[in-house]
């Protein structure tokens, strides 16, 4: 979908507005800026325990703003986001995921940072232990 070899992909007004009213389901999630890696390190370890997925962080949910495009709401920096993949990168069994940053073509700034978790034959969790599955839109606790 965008250059692996871009640390900054630029998209359109049109391709940002449509990721932001993509409906999340068993394989799609967005999360504001504000997401604590806790809960991307969820989200990821559900996609990878089910059929993969991909996440988009620095989208807001359409409570806080119904206008498609303001839903855009990325960090300024695309260092902001290095909890995030630092948290991702320091899991094990390790997950397979990519990533990229994207920005709309003619904006400075406004960085949201883009998931593609791939599946294997690993049962992955948490940094706290925890074992989650995907379920339409939500994530699914697994008891041990």
């Amino acid at each position: 979908m965008f250059e692996k070899k871009k640390s900054i992909n630029l998209i359109s007004k049109e391709q940002a507005v449509e990721l932001c009213e993509r409906q999340e389901n068993d394989f799609f999630d967005l999360k504001s800026k504000r997401a604590k890696a806790s809960v991307i390190e969820e989200i990821t370890v559900a996609f990878a325990n089910s059929e993969g997925g991909e996440v988009i962080v620095g989208i807001e949910d359409k409570k806080v703003c119904e206008d498609s495009y303001k839903r855009w709401a990325g960090h300024d920096s695309i260092e902001s986001y290095n909890e995030i993949i630092h948290a991702l990168s320091r899991l094990d069994p390790v997950i397979d995921f990519d990533y990229w940053y994207l920005s709309v073509e003619g904006s400075y700034g406004n960085y949201i940072l883009y998931l593609k978790v791939h599946t294997d034959h690993n049962v992955h969790e948490t940094s706290s232990k925890e074992v989650f599955v995907r379920k339409n839109a939500g994530n699914i606790r697994q008891l041990a």
